[in-house]
């Protein structure tokens, strides 16, 4: 056992010990103080040091630095949102994120590995699409898109190619889509209804490839937004200007129908992309525009089936229909306002994601390229409803639907709805106000 003495011992040599350690913190301390206070000195010197012009230089007193601060440039806004000019001229970038935008529920219409059990392991390699103008296409938001689109009735009207647009926003709203629905839509020639944004917008899809039943499917459910497009159903060029001139004339009747109820309308025109011969070797984007049109347009690429699809003349007919809508927009007495969707300049590049399993070089799969006409339709709507109209926009599209279903409803109950009354005011009572 230890002494007392050797206790006080060891107690005494730790005093000095920590004694020393604490001596040498403040020398330490004292050094950086003075090395600190030293160059200050310098700097000081160095500020009051006659330039060339025999001038001291400025002090940075409070008033320069509020001078500064008020001269400054000032912090570089967001670039404006893309035209439909700007959208065409773009590249396909791969990206990846957390996780898809949603897996559909039609398994074999689903692109390969899109499954939750894959998902739940693997994040997702995607592409996506970038201007190469300085200016915005921003991400598809949900939460943005209902706010936007808040009361409107959107209606999608075309063929099988359209219900994959309206198939992907409704899946991106997080609603579900039963295939069979564009199916019974052609059959049954009538519209296809599902709501979104918990009940605030409505989304309409009729199969109707040559927009014949235009005017119907607006007598069904009148749209506050418009989407057209005549798919890939190929007719000769004085049938196709046939229906376009038809389908001009109606579009012109619907936005003044708009005018007279004091809603603002728009109506977008999605332009057709041809199918890829040989997809079924493509396994991501081909950022070369002419390279792929020299493919669609190769003859020897395609057998006597695909042919028959005339894919090599979807170009020349978009332009058709563009020129037609430019002059009526030009020529005519009345409101006539159109957007473009470039589709054709977008996935015209996207020979992948076509539907392989079926061997099918027209359609896609889901999620994948079509979701980028729903991103299209997103951006314009932000585009043409600031956010300073858009409560005023969203009082007038409820008022205006209340109105349209109580004349609706009284019309049917005394039978007057007839072809002769909805024709006048394509289809919404409304109108006749």
């Amino acid at each position: 056992m230890a002494s007392p003495r050797t206790f006080g011992t060891a107690a005494l040599f730790l005093c000095l010990v920590s004694l020393q350690i604490y001596v040498n913190k403040l020398r330490l301390q004292a050094t950086i103080a003075t090395e600190s206070w030293s160059r200050s000195v310098e700097e000081s010197r160095e500020i009051h040091k006659p330039l060339d012009d025999g001038k001291l230089p400025m002090q940075h007193s409070t008033q320069t630095v509020l001078e500064t601060a008020v001269t400054a440039p000032p912090l570089p806004s967001a670039p404006p949102l893309c035209t439909s000019e700007q959208l065409k001229d773009g590249k396909w970038v791969p990206m990846t994120l957390p996780e898809p935008p949603y897996i559909s529920k039609t398994t074999h219409l689903r692109c390969p590995h899109s499954t939750k059990e894959h998902f739940a392991n693997h994040s997702y390699e995607t592409h996506v699409w970038i201007p190469s103008s300085d200016c915005s296409f921003d991400a598809f938001d949900r939460t943005e898109f209902c706010r936007v689109a808040k009361y409107t009735t959107i209606s999608i009207i075309g063929d099988s190619l359209s219900w994959e647009h309206y198939s992907s926003l409704l899946q991106s709203l997080k609603q579900r889509v039963h295939q069979s629905d564009t199916h019974k839509s052609r059959s049954q020639r009538r519209n296809h209804v599902q709501s979104a944004c918990r009940g605030a917008v409505r989304i309409v899809f009729r199969n109707d490839a040559r927009l014949d039943d235009l005017q119907d499917s607006m007598q069904q459910d009148f749209p506050t937004v418009l989407v057209l497009n005549r798919g890939a159903h190929y007719v000769e060029d004085e049938e196709l200007e046939h229906g376009m001139s038809k389908t001009i004339d109606t579009i012109k009747q619907w936005q003044s129908a708009c005018m007279r109820m004091n809603v603002t309308c728009h109506f977008f025109w999605r332009t057709s992309v041809p199918g890829h011969p040989n997809c079924l070797e493509a396994t991501e984007p081909v950022n070369n525009l002419q390279q792929m049109r020299d493919i669609v347009n190769d003859l020897r690429n395609y057998d006597r089936t695909t042919l028959s699809y005339h894919w090599q003349d979807f170009e020349r007919q978009n332009n058709l229909v563009l020129k037609m809508l430019s002059e009526a927009a030009s020529n005519s007495t009345s409101v006539f306002n159109y957007t473009i969707l470039p589709a054709f300049e977008v996935n015209m590049l996207r020979p992948d994601l076509h539907r392989t399993r079926d061997e099918d070089c027209l359609h896609n799969c889901y999620p994948g390229k079509m979701d980028v006409y729903t991103q299209m339709l997103f951006h314009f709507l932000k585009r043409e409803r600031p956010p300073a109209v858009l409560s005023e926009y969203a009082r007038r599209y409820r008022q205006a639907y209340k109105k349209y279903q109580q004349k609706l409803n009284a019309m049917r109950a005394t039978e007057q709805l007839n072809e002769s009354v909805v024709g006048a005011t394509v289809g919404h009572p409304a109108a006749t106000e």
